[in-house]
């Protein structure tokens, strides 16, 4: 999963806390989350972030992270 932390309604972190108390599998996926704020890398690294992509990003940086974890 690729989300960002500012969305409205519902923010990327709160999604991401939510995936890793699940009690199935989907609390294993990898998630890369992105955002353009001073504290994303900690907001991510907080609610359970396999990966942080700061923004603005090269696309051929996510794909090759995207990648990476997905050969895990």
């Amino acid at each position: 999963m690729i989300i960002d932390i500012w969305m409205p309604i519902l923010t990327g972190d709160l999604i991401v806390k939510r995936i890793r108390a699940a009690e199935s599998a989907i609390k294993n996926m990898p998630i890369i989350v992105m955002s353009a704020s001073r504290d994303g890398k900690e907001i991510a690294q907080v609610a359970g972030a396999t990966s942080y992509m700061p923004k603005p990003f090269d696309i051929d940086e996510l794909t090759f992270a995207a990648e990476r974890l997905l050969a895990c």
